[in-house]
């Protein structure tokens, strides 16, 4: 008797209804995928090596650049101010 629904605890209007737990799924083909050997996954390592080398050689070059840019610039400056900086020495 207790477990019974009475007709009155049904809930009333409409109440949507919640998502299936496990949805109809999809067939898909196998993964397939290349194994790599020793002498790709070598040379992909030091394709990526050498590109980072790269760009540290180019970014300290520019940095050195702008450094002698700025050196030069200011000796300029201090030039037409009229200061000998050799006489300090």
């Amino acid at each position: 008797m207790l477990l019974e629904k009475s007709p009155s605890a049904r809930p009333r209007g409409n109440v949507p209804q919640a998502p299936p737990a496990f949805a109809a799924s999809r067939t898909y083909p196998p993964m397939v995928w290349s194994h790599p050997g020793l002498g790709r996954s070598l040379a992909e390592g030091l394709g990526g090596i050498g590109r980072a080398m790269g760009a540290a050689v180019l970014v300290v070059a520019a940095l050195i650049s702008a450094g002698m840019v700025i050196a030069l610039v200011l000796t300029t400056v201090v030039r037409i101010f009229g200061i000998d900086a050799s006489s300090g020495y």
